[in-house]
């Protein structure tokens, strides 16, 4: 995750079935804020994303995110039901 343009948490190396939980410290106020999933390909990272010949982009930016309080960020990326990411409740995924 990075905040500002800095680097302020990321997750643990998981699979993707499995998927990923982490906890990073912002402070309240107005943020720039960036998510990016990365995937472990041929010995290298890289990002997940089409430009990188996969099928969906997972990545989410966000100008100016106001915090006030403690927030949960959810973010699914699947090809059958869709992408998706927000500061609500994901929905289930079968």
């Amino acid at each position: 995750m990075v905040i500002d343009g800095s680097v302020v948490g990321e997750s643990a190396s998981v699979t993707q079935s499995r998927g990923a939980v982490f906890t990073v410290d912002v402070p309240a106020g107005s943020h720039d804020v960036q998510i990016v999933n990365l995937t472990y390909y041929e010995g290298q990272w890289e990002e997940h994303t089409i430009e990188n010949n996969y099928s969906i982009d997972c990545i989410y930016d966000e100008v100016g995110h106001s915090f006030s309080k403690p927030s949960k960020f959810y973010a699914v990326y699947d090809l059958d039901s869709g992408s998706y990411y927000g500061w609500k409740k994901a929905p289930k995924v079968n």
